[in-house]
């Protein structure tokens, strides 16, 4: 996403394009979630890969059964 670069209409293209590798992988190792700390990320991973995305405070949260 690249901070705001990606945020903007004008270059959405050019950002999913970047991430495109990324989604593959992603969807290539077919995982249950993926974790990131960066909002940004998580919506253009949720959108790219279409699979959850959450913040690894709540992975470990939810592993512990907090």
């Amino acid at each position: 996403m690249g901070g705001t670069f990606g945020a903007k209409s004008k270059n959405y293209e050019a950002s999913m394009e970047i991430g495109r590798p990324l989604f593959e992988e992603i969807n290539k190792a077919n995982p249950d979630i993926v974790t990131t700390d960066c909002l940004g990320c998580k919506l253009q991973i949720q959108h790219g890969a279409s699979i959850k995305v959450i913040h690894p405070i709540l992975l470990l949260r939810d592993a512990y059964r907090l």
